[in-house]
């Protein structure tokens, strides 16, 4: 009897992950001219009709820029909605600090970012990738073995018997990557003892583009403005709270975010309502041999400040930069010497967002009296700072940092 035959297949780069970051990474190296194939263990259909998902994703005015120049944004920016404003506050402190575009600053759109479905993002996105030719999508499919040390090339066996050959292999496959654990990449994590609870809520009044953060002791509260009178709710707070709050009966649960967010009149629906628990994850290094993370796979940091999918998208932007005037030269894409720079390039934003996002859930998820005392004398000072929310402002629109790269 005669053995399966293997099929083997060679490209410059192999991507693990369809989801939003790896399908705009892939993108992104097959409109530079690299043959590109990426591996994704959902199925094409699942991709393309799940609605299930119900996270919505704040996207910075810097991510829109760069999603417009893979041409994703043209796509999924009439199920989008503006942020006109955010707003930060203590729970116990009148306080407001209000975020808003500054009057000098030029953009190619008129609001300081988005909010958009993750579904809607993520089918966008796919449909881009398997409609590019310079790309193969083997979807349906998982990781069975992975070779990253022969041949200068890294090997990876998939579930049906299929191995890839590249130059090298981009992990973009989440918190739990499968890559990471079997590129032998370790990472330093920290649990946090909260938990998030998401939901969409329908309410009476517009929200007008304006979204809140307010912070408890037990946690932030947010909310992200979405189409027509609808508002995605991310509450944040200690484990068994969320699990309290997911018993409750409507009617209350309606109640207690309505006493949180009471500017946008009767709440009138709540959507299914789902729960994960939060982690920080900092790795030392984010490549080994061939391989390197991307997004979630590289870093996770907590989710007050909404910046994890923009955090990504500025991996892509930075790796294909690295990339790029490599593989023109025709010199190696997947020498240490490349993912050493792209490392070094991306340690300072990705060690800034862990910093600053520890650091304000620490300061206001916290009972300690002089923590308490001294958020309400930092939040009023800092809103008297000259320029101060100007600042901070063109920071979280993604305007201070890296751009957006032409492709």
């Amino acid at each position: 009897m005669e053995g399966k035959m293997t099929i083997t297949k060679t490209y410059d780069v192999v991507v693990v992950g369809a989801g939003p970051v790896g399908s705009v990474l892939a993108l992104s190296l097959a409109n530079a001219g690299m043959r590109v194939a990426v591996v994704e263990k959902l199925s094409k259909d699942k991709i393309l009709s799940s609605t299930q998902d119900i996270r919505a994703y704040a996207l910075s005015s810097a991510t829109i820029d760069f999603l417009t120049a893979v041409q994703v944004w043209p796509k999924v920016s009439k199920d989008s909605a503006p942020i006109h404003k955010i707003q930060i506050s203590s729970g116990d402190s009148p306080s407001v600090v209000t975020f808003e575009t500054p009057s000098d600053l030029k953009l190619a759109h008129p609001s300081m970012g988005a909010i958009l479905p993750a579904f809607k993002m993520r089918q966008a996105c796919f449909s881009e990738v398997i409609a590019m030719e310079m790309i193969d999508v083997y979807h349906g499919m998982s990781v069975a073995s992975l070779q990253h040390q022969s041949d200068k090339r890294a090997h990876l066996t998939l579930s049906n018997g299929t191995v890839l050959v590249s130059h090298l292999l981009v992990g973009a496959d989440g918190h739990s990557s499968m890559i990471r654990e079997k590129a032998g990449i370790d990472f330093i994590e920290h649990q946090y003892d909260q938990k998030a609870l998401i939901t969409v809520i329908d309410h009476q009044k517009n929200h007008e583009g304006i979204a809140y953060e307010k912070f408890y002791a037990s946690g932030p509260f947010a909310t992200l403005p979405m189409q027509g009178n609808q508002s995605g709710i991310v509450w944040i707070g200690q484990a068994q709270e969320i699990e309290a709050l997911l018993s409750l009966e409507e009617s209350l649960f309606k109640e207690l975010v309505q006493e949180r967010y009471p500017s946008v009149g009767e709440i009138t629906k709540v959507g299914p309502k789902y729960q994960y628990p939060l982690t920080l994850k900092f790795l030392n290094s984010v490549y080994n041999n061939r391989v390197v993370l991307v997004g979630d796979a590289a870093h996770a940091i907590h989710p007050l400040a909404g910046q994890s999918l923009n955090l990504g998208f500025r991996d892509v932007m930075m790796l294909v930069e690295t990339l790029k005037p490599i593989y023109n030269l025709g010199l190696d894409i997947g020498h240490e010497t490349a993912l050493a720079h792209y490392q070094q390039s991306r340690r300072f934003d990705t060690l800034e967002l862990i910093a600053t996002t520890h650091g304000l859930n620490h300061l206001f998820s916290n009972e300690n009296p002089l923590l308490k005392t001294l958020r309400k004398v930092g939040l009023r000072a800092f809103s008297k700072i000259p320029g101060g929310a100007s600042y901070a402002t063109r920071h979280a629109m993604g305007q201070t940092g890296y751009r957006a790269i032409e492709t």
